[in-house]
């Protein structure tokens, strides 16, 4: 979606988890809970590979951290 798309605002354009895990229900009524017992699931390991990942790369310094982040568009 396009953020500077007339009349949109960034609330247009974000569901909560419990706001989508709804949406997926009303989807899809033969698997209820989709979102709790399979997306959210495969989410995390694909997160947990990914840092796993990158951990041999990653140095520490002193006096600093790291912030990741994840988009994750479902299809």
């Amino acid at each position: 979606m396009n953020k500077r798309a007339e009349g949109s605002t960034t609330r247009d354009m974000m569901w909560t988890s419990e706001a989508l895990s709804a949406h997926l229900d009303t989807l899809y009524p033969s698997t209820p809970g989709l979102w709790r017992t399979l997306i959210q699931p495969a989410l995390h390991d694909v997160v947990t590979m990914t840092l796993r990942a990158a951990e041999p790369e990653v140095r520490p310094r002193r006096a600093t951290f790291e912030l990741y982040g994840f988009d994750i568009m479902l299809d």
